[in-house]
């Protein structure tokens, strides 16, 4: 995942050697999490399910490289709808990684988007 690979990026540059570990080893348990393989198995199934009925040049994931972009995307924005039962150990260790991409990925959007609002800024298009 990019944005997510951009936050391992930025705590690396700060020399956050906490921050990059812990980055590390999210990435290395969701890869291996049996939920996040689930999840995204069903997310690229979505995309396929979309493919076949809709007209296939508005649907923008072609590649399973999109899938991921589309699926980090838009991650952030239906995170806090997420629910888990948190008596279950493993889903609740699940929601755990979750919650670390979730920042991870918010962090590096945030980050990318301080040079479109600076452009913006010295354009006077934005609003301070």
């Amino acid at each position: 995942m990019e944005d997510f690979g951009t936050a391992m990026v930025l705590a690396s540059l700060r020399h956050d050697e906490e921050k990059y570990n812990l980055l590390d080893s999210v990435k290395r348990r969701l890869s291996e999490d049996t939920h996040f393989k689930s999840l995204f198995r069903l997310f690229i199934e979505e995309e396929a399910r979309k493919r076949e009925k809709e007209d296939i040049y508005l649907i923008t994931t072609k590649t399973f490289q999109d899938a991921v972009k589309k699926f980090e995307k838009y991650f952030p924005s239906v995170f806090s709808q997420i629910t888990i039962d948190p008596k279950e150990p493993s889903a609740s260790e699940f929601l755990k990684l979750l919650r670390v991409l979730h920042e991870a990925i918010l962090e590096a959007q945030n980050y990318e988007s301080t040079t479109l609002k600076s452009a913006l800024n010295k354009s006077g298009l934005l609003k301070t």
